[in-house]
């Protein structure tokens, strides 16, 4: 059986990216890609402080460039830390923008960053103690996400942030024990 006839939800992700090269085979291959990491991208977007519609726009942005791009990518079994990477850069690019045309929050983005009312439960107490971790630190919070959400591995999360895999072995190690004493406010609901 050729490439060409197995079907694209079967391939792997790196053979997916080869496959943008293809134009017979881009269209199912970008359909396949954005299934797998579309929402993902999204919720990347999103905790990165940007609204919902920009989010969506952004994850618009990466996969445009994710095709622009697909002819540098090397298949190592790489790929997911590939695509972060360009998300990483997608997002990088918008913020400078926004610096530049001097974009301040909008009034959802300003409400977002209030504080919140009590928590109701330990889930509650951990999802808002984590989401106020990833307002201050949204680069730890990431980081967290890609170990522990997305599996990727130190050394792709080094790629990501442009670290060795000893320094980001080190770096998980330092926000997981900074997030654990952001998450003690939660111990009074495992009682």
């Amino acid at each position: 059986m050729s490439a060409a006839a197995i079907p694209t939800a079967k391939l792997d992700d790196d053979a997916l990216l080869l496959a943008l090269n293809e134009p017979a085979r881009r269209r199912d291959a970008v359909a396949a890609l954005f299934e797998r990491y579309a929402s993902r991208l999204r919720s990347y977007f999103m905790r990165q402080g940007v609204s919902a519609s920009d989010a969506d726009d952004l994850v618009q942005d990466s996969f445009v460039k994710m095709v622009r791009s697909a002819s540098s990518f090397e298949a190592r079994g790489r790929a997911a830390a590939w695509i972060w990477q360009l998300a990483r850069s997608v997002w990088l690019d918008a913020m400078r923008h926004q610096r530049r045309q001097g974009i301040q929050l909008s009034v959802d983005e300003a409400d977002a960053l209030a504080a919140p009312e009590a928590p109701l439960d330990l889930k509650d107490c951990v999802q808002r103690a984590f989401g106020s971790f990833a307002l201050i630190e949204p680069l730890q919070a990431q980081v967290l996400y890609w170990a522990a959400v997305d599996q990727l591995t130190a050394p792709e999360i080094s790629e990501l942030i442009d670290r060795s895999p000893g320094a980001t072995r080190e770096f998980l190690s330092q926000i997981r024990k900074r997030l654990r004493n952001v998450l003690s406010i939660c111990q009074e609901y495992l009682s």
